[in-house]
Order: C-alpha cells, then structure tokens, then sequence
C-alpha cells in the first residue's frame, strides 16, 4: 500500500512538472529589446517607428525616463496585463534607483491596449490618468483602424505629462457630460434609431398635457421633466439632452400660456381635446384615451532597459 501511494506522489509531480513544462513552452515569447520601439511584421510601419523612436530617445536624454513601445499582432491566449509586466520586467524599463519606466503595449488582433508604468512615475501617470489617456485618446484611433495614429497621439500626450511633471486633473462630471455623445456612439448607430422611439414618447405626452384642455395642473411639468433629464441624454449625449429640454422647458408653459389666446395654438388646443378624453385621477391627477378609432528594426549602438522595476500600475483598454 505504502508503494501505491510513493507511486501516485511520484505520478503527480512528474505531471504537475510537464504541465508546468507546457505552459513555458506555450507561452507567447517575449522580443528582445534592441531599440525603444519594438513591433511585429504587419502591424505598423518602420517610418512611423522611427518617428516615436527619436521622440522617446529625446525625451530620454532630457528626464532619463525609459518609454518603450511594443506592438503585436496577437497574444496568442496571454492575459494582457500579465503579459506587459513580464515584458517590462524583462526590459526593465527606467534608471535603477528610479524605477522611471513606462511600457506601451498594444496588441491589434485583441484590440487591447495596456500602459505599464513603473513604480517611480506612478505619481504622475496615476491609473485614472492612463485609463483617460486610452479611452479618450487612444481608443478612438484604434476603432478606426489607425493604430499609428492612436499610439502618436497617446505618446504625445504621456510625454507633454512627464515634460511638465503635473497630472492633468480630472475632468468634472459637467466636463464628461459635455463630451458625452450617446450610447449609440459606441454600441452602434442603431441605437439612435431606438431613442427616437423613447424620446418621441415622452414628446408625445408632453404634448397631449401641455395642449389638452382639461389639464390644467402644472406639476405634470415637473413630473415629464425628470425624464426629461434622462432619456435624451442617454441616446444622444449631451447636445441631445439640451436640444430637447430647450424644446419643452419653452414649449410647455408656452402652450399651457396660449392655448386659449393664439389662434393656431388654439386649433391645436382644441384637436387634441376633442380627440383624447381626460378623465381625473385621484393619485395621478388625470389620464387620457383615444376618442374614436515580431519584427524590429535594427538600430545602431542599441538599447536596453537601465534596472526599473515594476508594481502593476498603469492602466488597460480594449475596443
């Protein structure tokens, strides 16, 4: 009995270590690094690397910050986050004692993108900063398909932080709101289609109150406008959201003003009391109903990562 279970610790370990075996074997190869921009065949072109590649030099030699830029084309089943901390430890990106390091990793058949800092510049590229730096900057780039564009412009921008040394604040919720253009502007235009549906609802009831003769209560006003608020805002962002609040915060009282002394006002008045019957309520106040019917390119003198370390910091995004 006690040779059965040697046997079956000595089967365990022996799998255990050709599952470990395995998964090095598999496991996506990390490229040597030779210059500060490293990518592979078919993913963006050597001129525009040369371009990041002198700009990151220049700012080397200016602050001693180590940036690197790396670009797959896949991650072949690596976990993204886990994969651009093995290659920034392996670089080891930034002056030893400063850990002043920063990774760019973007792999295009994933659609993802990862911002690997260094302990040393956590300070300034905080997590929110990077994450913002993706969404706003980077990301919409890449959903058109130009990565080279994306990666210029995320650099410009991480590198106009670094120069300065201060963290662009957070913008505020009123600042996001502005720049907010719907859900449709990511989850597709479709569903500008749909919010006509639920915006022209709400309008629809705003109207029959505001024209109907029967209705004379105001709180009603209040009641609409608080989806109001919400619905126009969610379809069509925040110009959607001022172009149909102007409409209704004016056109309600406005009809509710007139409905009795301008004529045209009036007619509609009266068509729409004779074609919707109102009756009271005693919680709503009121209702209605219808009437009738890797690659990279050689560089001389090299490059090589100068000791920084790194804790996970930074920040991930995908399209």
């Amino acid at each position: 009995m006690h040779f059965i279970f040697s046997s079956l610790r000595v089967s365990f370990f022996v799998f255990f270590l050709m599952g470990m075996v395995s998964l090095e074997i598999f496991a996506k190869e990390i490229p040597t690094l030779e210059r500060r921009v490293t990518w592979e065949t078919g993913t963006i072109t050597n001129a525009d690397a040369e371009i990041w590649d002198l700009s990151l030099k220049e700012h080397e030699e200016k602050t001693t910050d180590q940036i690197a830029v790396l670009v797959v084309r896949s991650l072949e089943g690596e976990i993204l986050e886990e994969y651009s901390l093995k290659v920034a430890e392996e670089w080891k990106l930034g002056q030893k004692n400063q850990d002043n390091g920063v990774l760019i990793l973007l792999s295009i058949e994933d659609r993802k993108v990862r911002i690997e800092v260094g302990y040393g510049l956590e300070g300034i590229l905080t997590d929110a900063y990077c994450n913002r730096v993706i969404q706003n900057t980077m990301i919409p780039h890449f959903e058109s398909g130009n990565y080279e564009e994306g990666i210029t412009a995320g650099l410009k921008e991480i590198l106009t932080t670094l120069d300065t040394g201060v963290t662009p604040e957070e913008p505020t919720l009123w600042e996001e709101f502005q720049s907010f253009r719907g859900i449709g502007a990511k989850e597709g235009w479709h569903l500008y289609l749909i919010g006509l549906i639920f915006v022209g609802i709400i309008f629809l009831f705003a109207t029959i109150l505001a024209f109907h003769k029967e209705d004379n209560s105001f709180w009603v006003f209040f009641f609409l406008l608080v989806f109001f608020q919400w619905v126009p805002s969610i379809f069509y962002g925040f110009y959607g959201w001022v172009f149909c609040n102007s409409i209704y915060i004016i056109g309600f009282p406005f009809v509710r003003l007139t409905r009795n002394r301008i004529s045209w006002v009036k007619a509609i008045s009266d068509k729409i009391s004779n074609s919707v019957v109102y009756s009271s309520g005693s919680s709503s106040g009121g209702g209605w109903s219808s009437g009738g019917g890797s690659s990279s390119s050689g560089s001389s003198g090299g490059f090589s990562g100068g000791g920084g370390s790194f804790g996970g910091g930074g920040s991930s995004g995908s399209w």
